[in-house]
């Protein structure tokens, strides 16, 4: 298995994406623009290995299950729901195949 060192920014990202948090609201409480956060956001998922917010949001909590810890007000894996996400300025909604 591969240790993936990870700062604290990545932690904070990985607990508010955990949360259900949007890009945007992401950014804000870290003081970043929406653009900036997600060029990082893209560059945790390379570190970690993963494609996207939900295998990132995965590969945390099975961080912690692993270290034999529950992240504080974070829901239980089994209840975890991950949100549509908006796409554009317009919000359009993607969903499996739906424009």
């Amino acid at each position: 298995m591969n240790i993936i060192d990870i700062n604290d920014r990545d932690r904070q990202m990985l607990e508010l994406l955990a949360q259900g948090a949007s890009n945007r609201s992401i950014a804000d409480s870290m003081g970043y623009r929406e653009g900036t956060m997600r060029v990082y956001l893209h560059g945790l998922y390379k570190k970690l290995g993963v494609g996207n917010k939900t295998s990132a949001v995965i590969w945390y909590f099975d961080r912690l299950k692993e270290e034999g810890r529950v992240a504080e007000g974070l829901p239980a894996v089994e209840a975890l729901v991950v949100q549509e996400e908006s796409f554009g300025e317009e919000g359009f909604w993607l969903r499996g195949g739906e424009s």
